[in-house]
């Protein structure tokens, strides 16, 4: 399947500004590796509390160095979020990436497949559960990743208070925003999974825009 050059950029792009983010969102954590729920950090609301992540996964240094990295890559984030879904809307190519209603027949018989359950069902681009999957990454859990981090600003938490409220106090929020920063690094690991067993094809088509078909030519 080709690969337009602005959806390519922007996929790598991402890579770069989430591993950034990440990292650096691991060595803010560090610094008080334990979540809570509510407005305070008291002990009999935590629902998690580890040691911490490994130095070599974080980006920043230290805590204020961290920070800096976080609130200066996640504007760039956003930017090339929005460049990338304002080119798929322009472009036509969301009607062929996002999940509509006619797609939903074709959720359950994809699941049965990848557990090996039946057989595969015919589709063409990318199926039902890929489209389900990308809609709700690119529009819910993005969106909620940046808007549960800004719920994170002391500032911002002085100004609207009644909108850190909306995620159930700042500690709430700090949770959401960890277990959403969680389930954006397994997506990506299953996401690279899925494309190292689709075969080089599928890889190439990301890095220079066609697939090669058998016989060597671009399909």
């Amino acid at each position: 399947m080709d690969q337009p050059w602005p959806i390519r950029l922007t996929h790598w792009l991402n890579v770069v500004f989430l591993t950034l983010l990440v990292g650096s969102g691991l060595r803010i954590f560090n610094a008080h590796p334990t979540l809570y729920l509510g407005e305070t950090s008291d002990p009999a609301e935590a629902v998690w509390s580890g040691g911490g992540f490994p130095t070599f996964l974080t980006v920043g240094g230290w805590l204020a160095g961290a920070r800096r990295w976080h609130l200066a890559l996640i504007w760039w984030f956003v930017v090339n979020g929005l460049c990338y879904v304002a080119f798929l809307v322009a472009s036509g190519e969301a009607k062929r990436r996002f999940f509509r209603p006619q797609d939903r027949h074709g959720v359950l018989p994809m699941v049965r497949y990848y557990l090996r359950l039946g057989p595969k069902p015919a589709y063409e681009g990318y199926n039902a559960l890929q489209k389900l999957t990308y809609t709700l990454l690119v529009l819910l859990g993005a969106p909620l990743l940046v808007l549960t981090g800004l719920a994170l600003s002391p500032a911002f938490d002085a100004h609207f208070p009644w909108y850190v409220a909306l995620f159930g106090g700042r500690q709430s929020a700090r949770t959401w925003h960890f277990a959403l920063m969680a389930g954006f690094v397994l997506f990506s690991v299953l996401h690279v999974g899925l494309v190292a067993a689709a075969g080089w094809p599928t890889l190439r088509a990301m890095l220079v825009g066609t697939q090669r078909s058998e016989g060597g030519r671009d399909a």
